[in-house]
């Protein structure tokens, strides 16, 4: 029963960390971010900062998720 039970709390932790790069991907595309009716909760925020350079040509930066494993 407890194998069980961390078993699914893992399954949570990636379900959480690939939200999360889903979320850190949808910053770099555009420099905002949207959550709309996840869980309840609806958020938008825009930083003002797309991801391309005056000229045109793509930024390319980190995900900005940071994992201490």
């Amino acid at each position: 029963m407890i194998e069980l039970l961390y078993d699914d709390v893992e399954r949570h932790v990636e379900a959480i960390r690939s939200r999360l790069e889903l979320a850190a991907g949808d910053v770099l595309a555009d420099g905002k971010f949207e959550l709309v009716q996840e869980n309840g909760l609806t958020l938008e925020v825009d930083w003002g900062a797309g991801g391309e350079y005056a000229d045109g040509r793509a930024a390319v930066v980190g995900s900005g998720v940071r994992s201490d494993r």
